[in-house]
């Protein structure tokens, strides 16, 4: 997390050096920036990691308070879902996320 609040940018480029805190410290930031009052939106997309990553532990913590072990059955079954719903995303959407 300090290595996050202390790298923002190599040569001109953002860096996040790790994904967890990464997406907390660019929110925070930019967060702190909109306070100060500049008025870019661009800081808000790192709620949407941020918000899944959480949601994930609370409903891990919650599935594993219930269902002990078996909560893994549970969570790998959601993510072979979500591989399979993968599959279904048009080639044009996948165009525009691939580095060139």
């Amino acid at each position: 997390g300090m290595l996050n609040a202390a790298v923002e940018e190599v040569n001109g480029l953002p860096i996040g050096l790790t994904y967890v805190t990464g997406a907390l410290s660019r929110f925070g930031r930019g967060l702190g920036r909109w306070v100060l009052g500049e008025r870019r939106n661009g800081w808000r997309v790192q709620l949407v990691p941020w918000s899944g990553m959480f949601a994930g532990a609370v409903l891990g913590a919650l599935l594993q308070q219930h269902l002990g072990l078996k909560a893994l059955y549970v969570s790998g079954l959601f993510a072979a879902l979500l591989g399979i719903a993968s599959l279904k995303i048009p080639r044009r959407w996948q165009l525009g996320y691939k580095t060139r």
